[in-house]
């Protein structure tokens, strides 16, 4: 005979469920590294070494005892973790979702969506065995961060470091493309920072004619043409004659200031 069972018993009872259910779903990842982490089985990441480390650039390997800090390998998600975050990015910004404004931190984010805790320790007991120091995992189980020496880079990774001088700056870059071994590739999306370029802005920074020491905030005839698109109207000939554009303030007036603020601007004062 079955029993109902009611009130607080209940709630506990179906709490525990969920619990259980939702641990299941997205506590649990399945492990991805399905073999022994062997160094004699690699495989080559392709684009992980810079454009401009060539051979007519290279000025020789770097030092053995080089301090490399703070690299980073980026690690990925399933195809059905990357499926999952799809939809819930998109769930997120649907009002009519129950997962709208769902916002997940870090470390529920790293339990749904990243490696599977057996992964991560075989990649930090990969780079532990290599003797690199302060191997953080992220909160997010994207990234894992660790330092070293040139040398340990070399051999972990199967690279040299050599040094580069290009357009007059030097630089330090591994030479060839990075290796790892085959059993962390399903987990193991790529390593930044083991080189020193850095992206170049496209466009010159432009100098002002005009420098502010204080806070204030300066406006020309040309910038309210620009703002409110009058300057089309000036091209036909209406040049503001008989209007008048204030601005709302309030400071102490130098009668100097409006002088020479109505020189430089060219434009007719009212």
């Amino acid at each position: 005979m079955f029993k109902t069972v009611r009130g607080p018993r209940a709630i506990l009872l179906a709490f525990l469920v969920l619990a259980a259910f939702a641990r299941t779903v997205y506590g649990q990842q399945s492990p991805r590294i399905t073999r022994p982490v062997d160094d004699n089985s690699i495989q080559r990441l392709p684009n992980t070494r810079r454009p401009l480390a060539l051979p007519e650039y290279d000025r020789g390997r770097v030092a053995g005892n080089l301090p490399m800090e703070r690299i980073q390998i980026h690690l990925n998600s399933s195809p059905e973790q990357a499926a999952d975050l799809e939809q819930l990015l998109q769930d997120q910004q649907d009002p009519s979702s129950a997962n709208y404004h769902a916002w997940l931190s870090p470390e529920q984010f790293g339990e749904r969506f990243g490696p599977a805790r057996q992964d991560l320790d075989a990649v930090t007991g990969w780079l532990q065995n290599h003797g690199f120091h302060t191997v953080t995992v992220a909160a997010g189980r994207r990234s894992i961060e660790f330092s070293g020496t040139v040398q340990q880079v070399e051999e972990a990774f199967q690279t040299e470091m050599h040094q580069y001088l290009v357009d007059g700056e030097a630089h330090i870059a591994n030479a060839t493309e990075i290796a790892i071994p085959v059993a962390l590739a399903p987990v193991l999306e790529g390593v930044v920072s083991l080189h020193d370029f850095r992206h170049k802005a496209l466009h010159r920074v432009v100098t002002p004619e005009t420098n502010l020491t204080g806070g204030s905030h300066g406006i020309s005839p040309y910038d309210f043409a620009a703002i409110y698109n009058v300057a089309s109207l000036w091209n036909n000939h209406f040049d503001g004659t008989g209007q008048t554009v204030a601005i709302a303030g309030r400071t102490n007036i130098n009668p100097a200031d409006i002088t020479t603020f109505r020189t430089g601007a060219t434009r007719k004062s009212s």
